[in-house]
Parts: C-alpha cells; sequence; structure tokens
C-alpha cells in the first residue's frame, strides 16, 4: 500500500490481486513471445543444466519408462521441454495452464521435440482447481489408479 499527502489531499493507492480470467488475458497475450523471452533469460539453459545434473547424481532414476510428470503452470513448457530432453525413457506429461494460448504454445513445443515415447496431456485450467488436485492424487497413486 503507498500513501501520499498533498496539502489536503490523502491519496491511497493499493494493489489487488488480479482475478483467473485477466491473468489469463494477460498471458494470453504474450504467448506468442514469451518462449523466446524463456529462452533469452536463460531458464532453458538452467534448465536443461538442472535436469542434467540431477539425472548425473541419479536423482531423476524414479522416472521409470512410462513415468507420469505434472507441470502445474506449464506455459509454454520450458521445464517440460528441458526434462523431456533430459529422460531418455518414454514419459508422460500433463499440463495444466490457465491461458489457452499458453497451452497451444506448449503443445507446439513439446512436438517440435519429435521425441518418441514423449506424450503429452495439456488442460486448461486452474493449478489450484479440484482436477489438479486429483490428478496429483492418481499421479502419486498410480496402483490405485489403475484400479479405477
Amino acid at each position: 500500500m503507498l500513501e501520499l499527502s498533498i496539502g489536503t489531499w490523502r491519496v491511497t493507492v493499493r494493489r489487488t490481486a488480479p482475478e483467473t480470467t485477466d491473468l489469463a488475458r494477460i498471458y494470453d497475450t504474450a504467448s506468442w513471445l514469451w518462449h523466446p523471452i524463456v529462452s533469452l533469460l536463460g531458464y532453458s539453459r538452467t534448465y536443461t543444466s538442472l535436469f542434467a545434473k540431477l539425472a548425473n547424481d541419479g536423482w531423476l532414476e524414479c522416472l521409470q519408462d512410462g513415468a507420469k510428470v505434472l507441470d502445474g503452470g506449464i506455459g509454454t513448457a520450458a521445464f517440460s521441454v528441458a526434462l523431456a530432453k533430459t529422460i531418455p525413457n518414454a514419459l508422460e506429461i500433463h499440463g495444466i495452464d490457465i491461458a489457452p494460448r499458453m497451452l497451444a504454445r506448449a503443445r507446439e513445443n513439446l512436438q517440435r521435440l519429435g521425441r518418441s515415447g514423449l506424450t503429452a496431456q495439456l488442460h486448461h485450467g486452474n493449478s489450484g482447481s479440484r482436477y489438479f488436485c486429483e490428478s496429483l492424487f492418481w499421479a502419486s497413486q498410480p496402483k490405485q489408479a489403475a484400479k479405477t
């Protein structure tokens, strides 16, 4: 909150959290340039380096053939693309985002990899939604999910 007094006037400026629809509109507008900017800022290189180090140190051994990964707020899939480049096994990526155009860019970026064994299921929604919570549960309980 910012308050400014000028003579007998007092002005208060308070930031309010944007609504989900406003955020979706903002991200949709920025979607066409998002991935190039993220790459320019080094996020793609950093994610790739991080996953390579984690793989070398054995931290990604849990991602067996056919592993499922949930990317909440997938954006243009910079994180998922870097992971898919690192993991040679079959990989199923579930992404969720509030911005439909971001999801379209994510789909393009994942398909551009041209990698066999990589599947992506991208969903429009809020990462705080019930769908996201259920996805987390089923991803953590694969044997139970297989029974349903």
